[in-house]
Order: C-alpha cells, then sequence, then structure tokens
C-alpha cells in the first residue's frame, strides 16, 4: 500500500472505508516512510479482506489518529490472487499499479538525491 494526502473537496465530502493500524506500526509513516505492510495492519479490526483491490482507504494508528488516505493495492497480492485464486483484473487495474509505483519510484529517487 502507498500513502498519500489527498486535497480534493469530493474525497473529503465522501466517507471512505477506515484501515486501522496495529499498536505502534504508526512509527515508519510518521518519518516519512511511504509504505504500509500488511503486517502492520490490525486486521482483527479492520482484515484486508474486506477491501477491494485499489480501493482507496483512511489510515487511522491504533489510538485512531488520522495518518493519511491509502490504496489497498498490493500489487503481489494482486498477481497471487489472479494465479493462486483466479481473480480478475484488468488494465484499469494494471495501469493503476504501475501509475501508484511509479510515482513513489520519483519520490523516492527525489529524496536519495536529497
Amino acid at each position: 500500500m502507498s500513502t498519500m494526502p489527498d486535497q480534493s473537496p469530493a474525497a473529503a465530502a465522501a466517507p471512505l472505508p477506515l484501515l486501522r493500524l496495529k499498536r505502534g506500526e504508526d512509527r515508519r509513516l510518521r518519518s516519512g516512510h511511504l509504505w504500509v505492510f500488511s503486517n502492520e495492519i490490525d486486521n482483527d479490526a479492520t482484515p484486508l479482506t474486506g477491501f477491494a483491490t485499489g480501493a482507496m482507504v483512511r489510515l487511522h494508528s491504533d489510538r485512531d489518529q488520522f495518518l493519511g488516505y491509502a490504496y489497498v493495492n498490493p500489487p503481489i497480492a494482486v498477481l497471487l490472487g489472479a494465479m493462486l485464486l483466479h481473480e480478475q483484473f484488468g488494465l484499469h487495474e494494471i495501469g493503476a499499479m504501475a501509475v501508484i509505483l511509479v510515482g513513489v519510484a520519483i519520490i523516492t529517487t527525489a529524496k536519495a538525491r536529497r
């Protein structure tokens, strides 16, 4: 998953599903890391299986503090789902994954140059 700030008024008007982190798992995000790993998610409170691939969510800490917006879009999970569970996805989903991965690569490269 990647995190991103949201500036659009339309997104603020529409309620997004909540994704909650386990206790203490917000440290990396607060220090600038861009990803949330599946083992950091509180699956008892917000099971990952309850989200569609590519879903946008509100990301909260275990103390219910808003951390940002995220996409539930793990490329490896998508590929495994397609191979093992025969889940269907098309060009739209592949394009969305590519845009996210390119964006993260640009941000990571820019930070490395500083």
